[in-house]
């Protein structure tokens, strides 16, 4: 019976002394199936705070085996590529000793910012208006000079810039709020405020000037599409009147000559602000003029109008249609038009010589206005019949 007894307790202890010494990290256990059954996270020697995407962090882990068994304080390497939010975040680790193999998805808690000190020594307000209008007004450019101070659930302490700021939408009177946030934090701070009456800014001048892309040029009719008024306020703004700000003397008139015209621009009641109340357009139109035209025959039935005989055919301006190709201001509103007159015939026999050696003349022509612009053209001849 002892004999029995004490080789039963040998056989436990065997099987105590097997299973303790059995690797509790280890590769794949027969069969194919990891032991690992649970990695819980305990610690990490770099911070794990909110905002933050630490990459490759060193872990203290707690595993727990398929067979029941666990090993405390074993150490891993978390992979932690996305930034950590507030609360429970997951990344995977992999365990010292294991490099290569099965990682393993490991939740943590992020530390998270548990309080926000904000010091508002160096910071003045002067608003010009009765109330702050908390819909369009950069809180953040307004409270420049503030110092804010996150404080952690893990006890670390930073001075931080990039915290956004919101006007309160209650502020009025004389003190004024605003929420601090940055991360999972906030804070709220008051102000007491400067406020002076917000004053009217009045017109200090006013300008009008027309078709600014374009010359006037004679001839032209007057458009009041194309006047622009504006006016310069006494806060340095400047603002583009629309035409049912201010009227004009006239509205009609027409550029017959290079003498100018002036209009006065008023300003209706409800515009006026200040002194000043009218300004004066003035338009000076300039002459344009021709800068190159071409010459052709006239034309009877698809036929030149005059045969050039020689010997015996005259050669005069009248025979020859002109047409202007470019102008001095208006080089393409006025191209192709017609000339009428103001062409003379130079450097050009006025008749056909007789015996002429070849069967075509060239006709010069210029402007008597600007003799310098010239045109010609190349005429056929045909001898004189025979009789």
């Amino acid at each position: 019976m002892k004999k029995s007894i004490l080789i039963g307790a040998l056989a436990v202890m065997m099987l105590f002394a097997f299973t303790a010494c059995e690797p509790q990290i280890a590769g794949v256990i027969p069969g194919g199936d990891s032991p690992v059954a649970k990695v819980t996270f305990v610690s990490a020697n770099d911070p794990l705070r909110e905002g933050t995407t630490p990459g490759m962090v060193n872990a203290v882990v707690d595993v727990i085996y398929k067979d029941g068994t666990s090993t405390n304080g074993v150490t891993a390497k978390m992979n932690v590529t996305s930034k950590i939010e507030p609360g429970t975040n997951v990344a995977p680790a992999v365990l010292s000793g294991e490099e290569g193999a099965t990682s393993y998805l490991v939740s943590f808690e992020a530390a998270t910012v548990t309080e926000l000190a904000v010091d508002t020594e160096n910071v003045e307000l002067s608003i010009k208006d009765t109330s702050i209008d908390v819909a369009t007004d950069n809180s953040k450019t307004m409270l420049n000079g503030i110092v804010v101070t996150a404080t952690y659930s893990d006890g670390f302490v930073e001075v931080v810039d990039d915290w956004t700021s919101k006007w309160n939408a209650a502020t009025r009177a004389n003190v004024t709020g605003a929420t601090i946030s940055y991360l999972s934090g906030s804070a709220e701070v008051e102000f007491e405020i400067e406020r002076t009456p917000a004053e009217k800014a009045t017109i200090t001048s006013l300008v009008a000037t027309y078709n600014d892309d374009e010359e006037v040029v004679v001839g032209q009719s007057f458009d009041p599409a194309l006047v622009e008024v504006v006016a310069t306020y006494s806060d340095e703004t400047t603002k583009t009147l629309t035409s049912s700000e201010y009227y004009l003397d006239k509205y009609t008139a027409d550029f017959t000559s290079t003498t100018e015209v002036v209009f006065t621009v008023t300003l209706y009641e409800a515009v006026q602000s200040g002194s000043i109340k009218t300004a004066e357009l003035s338009i000076t139109p300039v002459a344009d003029y021709i800068t190159s035209f071409t010459a052709a025959q006239k034309m009877t039935d698809d036929e030149p109008s005059t045969t050039y005989i020689k010997g015996e055919t005259a050669i005069n301006v009248n025979q020859f249609d002109f047409t202007a190709t470019s102008f001095a201001v208006q080089a393409v509103t006025e191209q192709n038009k017609t000339i009428a007159s103001g062409v003379e015939i130079f450097d050009t026999p006025a008749k056909v010589p007789a015996g002429y050696p070849s069967n075509t003349l060239r006709v010069y022509f210029r402007l008597t206005a600007d003799k310098d612009v010239t045109a010609y053209i190349d005429i056929p001849l045909a001898e004189k019949a025979s009789e």
